[in-house]
């Protein structure tokens, strides 16, 4: 008697990677895209604006950003986690809180432009915040739909949401700064690609049509998943816009405006990885949760994809960003180069934590999310702080490298708990990194380190 065996697991196993690989790539290709595009648009702004005009859209961009992480309660991570994604009084529901959303975020923002001027000693800064800051505004109005697919996985029509809306923005932005030659092309060329993109949310995401609702379940379940988010966010925030506050109390806004490059170049590669945690792992691992999936060796493949292809990525700039960033750019912002290796490393270093962060979130731990985050933040805000005062800029660059290896150290045992026992990986994988570096910056002319140890003031 023969045992005949049905291929439909196979199938379906397959058909379940083949669909994994295609959204990556889908997601991959937007945030690719996005920073590609801002990449152009940074070269081509750096030739009609003064460093200085980049320099005080640093702080105004940090507190827009800030604003938006500080009042996080959860929306879209609660319309991808929660059974009732498509039921349309939830969707009304999580419309309407991002609506009030918007309208507080938009009133803080303007309730702290003339203190953030004070603060900063710079004319003028106060208004450019209020109009760049209506920004908020506009995104509030955006379909929630777009999370929907997010929980689908269906990741293409929101790529070309992104992308489309990235460059239409940028062309309104060229065109502006070589009409205006200041502040204002950047601030109104924010505003354009915001349009862009709240409009596409509608024309490419089917869905059912949103209207102002509350529906007290809706709000409850949203609120008791995202209480903790919000105060995770706040920490995720100190994270990655920490030192862009603290450096312009230390800095000119010249200066602030040529470490502006170089974060946008090593800025790249972290917000690709967080990005493809956030809009593609996290669905993934949460998936993997609700349906006690066994195919976590495909997703630590997955992540170690990225990581892959992030390292590769690195690796040019940590060796030649100097040569890059005199190539690209004049003079005036040659001063960079340095900066871009070091801060680079430290990118590379936080795509660790970006991919693997998203698992407590998955299994709807949010308050642990929030501890660890912000724990991590607060930490790299007070070494930043000392750095700075103690040792210039070689404090702050050497701060920002160290802290996310401690902070993945402890990640990784707070994984445990759910099964995850990727330490080993980690560990070595982050040790051939900062081998690999200290090999490259051994033999490359341009080394950073004897640029770091002349940076002691600012």
């Amino acid at each position: 008697m023969s045992v005949q065996v049905s291929a439909r697991p196979i199938e379906s196993m397959l058909a379940s990677k083949r669909k994994m690989i295609s959204e990556a790539f889908w997601v991959v290709f937007s945030l690719g895209g996005k920073q590609g595009i801002r990449l152009l648009g940074n070269l081509v702004l750096t030739r009609l604006l003064q460093p200085e005009l980049f320099g005080i859209m640093v702080i105004v961009n940090a507190f827009i950003i800030g604003a938006n992480m500080f009042s996080d309660v959860g929306i879209r991570s609660g319309v991808i986690t929660s059974d009732r994604a498509e039921q349309k009084p939830f969707l009304d529901t999580a419309w309407t809180l991002q609506l009030i959303r918007g309208v507080v975020i938009y009133g803080v923002l303007i309730a702290i432009a003339y203190p953030v001027e004070l603060m900063y000693d710079v004319d003028g800064i106060a208004t450019v915040l209020m109009v760049t800051g209506s920004t908020t505004l506009i995104a509030s109005f955006a379909s929630v739909n777009v999370f929907v697919e997010e929980k689908k996985l269906a990741m293409k029509r929101i790529a070309i949401i992104d992308f489309a809306s990235q460059v239409l923005g940028l062309l309104c932005l060229i065109a502006l700064a070589w009409w205006w030659r200041n502040i204002w092309a950047l601030a109104i060329g924010s505003l354009a690609a915001m349009v862009f993109r709240t409009w596409f949310s509608y024309q490419f995401i089917s869905g059912a049509t949103h209207a102002l609702g509350w529906d007290k379940p809706s709000v409850s379940e949203i609120f008791r998943y995202g209480k903790w988010i919000l105060f995770s966010t706040m920490g995720l925030f100190l994270t990655i816009q920490g030192d862009r506050l603290l450096l312009g109390h230390y800095m000119t806004m010249e200066t602030l405006g040529i470490y502006s490059v170089a974060i946008t170049f090593a800025m790249m590669f972290t917000e690709l990885a967080e990005s493809v945690a956030t809009r593609f792992l996290f669905p993934v691992y949460r998936r993997m949760v609700e349906t006690k999936d066994e195919s976590a060796i495909h997703v630590r493949n997955l992540r170690a994809m990225t990581l892959a292809i992030g390292l590769l990525a690195c690796l040019p700039l940590v060796g030649f960003g100097d040569y890059l960033v005199r190539f690209l750019y004049d003079e005036r912002y040659h001063a960079a180069g340095w900066m871009l290796q070091i801060l680079v490393v430290a990118s590379l270093l936080r795509m660790f934590d970006a991919t693997l962060r998203p698992i407590l979130l998955a299994n709807r731990n949010s308050f642990l999310s929030m501890v660890y985050q912000f724990v991590t933040g607060a930490s790299l805000i007070l070494a930043l702080y000392f750095g700075a005062e103690h040792y210039g800029m070689a404090g702050i660059m050497i701060a920002i490298i160290v802290a996310p290896i401690i902070s993945q150290l402890a990640l990784l045992v707070l994984v445990r708990r759910y099964g995850y026992r990727w330490a080993l990986f980690d560990i070595a994988a982050m040790s051939v990194v900062l081998l690999v570096v200290w090999g490259i910056w051994s033999i490359v002319p341009s080394d950073p380190l004897s640029m770091l140890q002349n940076a002691q003031s600012f």
